[in-house]
């Protein structure tokens, strides 16, 4: 088995080896060329620091890593790790760490994150194996979003003019890498925002995805909770994405709003642990 980077990888190699490790996943995952791509850019992918195993030319497992700046300091993110079913106990998620570590750390990265499924035990246990703790517990979501009314409510707006960096007053939490707002700024052509605005001023918003159909972030101001603002926003969305699936991933476990969102349609499909691992 070689172990090697990714830069010179054609996207569409990528593209099937993904398709054919998930075949058999917990649940389905399957890419299409539109969806990788938007995913390189959402999650600034940088193949140069993402690793492949290869058997005899063929590639046989893989880690894309993407690659931010977060308070002058530079992370990377485990996007996504794969594994072809017949390579598959032969510890190739571990043997790809081993190689690429060196790089990230000699290229001046100080962490490693990734979200791993909390049932997939042979994942979390390469992950640890490596040296990656939990960070946090998180939920997905999916499912119809009910039409709750079938007018929208006057302080609703739909609109693809706004910026992300200027909502974060708003939150509880801090979003996930890849509904984080550079994620979601990258890629911005794809997104529509809803907002809920009183006196002028934002105080309730959604980030959907028109392409991915997931709502990528969603937040009421503390002060105007219980106001079933929340319940417009969503309505609002039932009005844009009519009888579609739609999905709402990593939100923090402690604050996901679960009663809520199986009120509106929504159903839980898998936790996950966020994990992290430190290069300093």
């Amino acid at each position: 088995m070689e172990f090697r980077t990714l830069e010179h990888i054609p996207v569409d190699i990528l593209l099937e080896t993904i398709n054919k490790s998930f075949a058999d996943y917990i649940f389905q995952v399957r890419l299409t060329p539109e969806k990788l791509c938007l995913k390189i850019v959402s999650e600034q992918i940088d193949l140069a620091i993402s690793v492949g195993a290869f058997a005899d030319g063929v590639l046989a497992g893989f880690i894309l890593h993407g690659s931010k700046v977060v308070d002058n300091q530079k992370n990377a993110y485990n996007s996504i790790t794969g594994v072809l079913p017949e390579f598959r106990k032969q510890k190739l998620t571990v043997r790809m760490y081993e190689y690429i570590i060196p790089v990230l750390k000699e290229q001046g990265y100080r962490q490693i994150q990734l979200e791993a499924i909390t049932s997939n035990v042979p994942a979390l246990k390469s992950y640890i194996e490596v040296g990656f703790t939990i960070s946090r517990i998180l939920e997905c979501y999916r499912g119809k979003v009910k039409q709750l009314q079938s007018a929208l409510d006057e302080n609703i707006e739909i609109t693809n003019e706004w910026q992300a960096d200027n909502l974060s007053w708003i939150w509880d939490w801090e979003p996930t890498w890849q509904n984080d707002v550079l994620s979601i700024e990258n890629v911005k052509e794809a997104i529509t925002c809803i907002t809920y605005k009183k006196d002028a001023q934002i105080i309730g918003y959604l980030f959907f995805n028109n392409i991915t159909k997931r709502v990528q972030q969603f937040a009421v101001a503390r002060e105007y909770r219980n106001k079933h603002i929340a319940s417009r926003l969503f309505n609002a969305l039932a009005h844009h994405t009519g009888d579609t699936d739609v999905e709402i991933i990593n939100l923090q476990s402690e604050v996901s709003g679960a009663k809520f969102l199986n009120r509106i349609g929504f159903e839980l499909f898998i936790k996950q642990y966020e994990m992290k691992l430190s290069l300093a």
